[in-house]
């Protein structure tokens, strides 16, 4: 979101929720176990499990046991969907406003070449 000055704020918990965007919302039905997730973010158990608590109980995830011993499928809920798209959202806005608006034309150009290695 755009605070006051034009400044842009993003809440913890959208970078929080962003950061599991690749694992989860690429993942089919936007699920995966708990402990896959924990080692693709490179989390330590104990962060991930009260990370992962906090984000239940915002209603951004679900936590639902596997059937194997302890093991939990973690799955990223409409609400946490729809926090990751204004996640998505507020981050576009910052690399506009941070830094493509603050470029030439010449540099965009050359910064485009650069990321697409034309």
């Amino acid at each position: 979101m755009v605070g006051s000055g034009g400044a842009v704020v993003v809440t913890a918990s959208a970078v929080v929720v962003s950061s599991l965007e690749s694992p989860l919302w690429s993942h089919p039905e936007q699920e995966m176990p708990q402990l896959e997730l924990t080692d693709g973010l490179s989390w330590s158990a104990s962060r991930a499990s009260h990370m992962l608590h906090r984000l239940e109980l915002r209603g951004f995830v679900h936590r639902v046991h596997s059937g194997y011993g302890r093991a939990r499928v973690v799955q990223l809920t409409p609400g946490g969907s729809a926090h990751l798209m204004k996640a998505f959202d507020a981050h576009g806005r910052a690399f506009r406003t941070m830094l493509l608006d603050r470029l030439t034309e010449r540099q965009r150009t050359t910064l485009l070449k650069v990321m697409t290695g034309t």
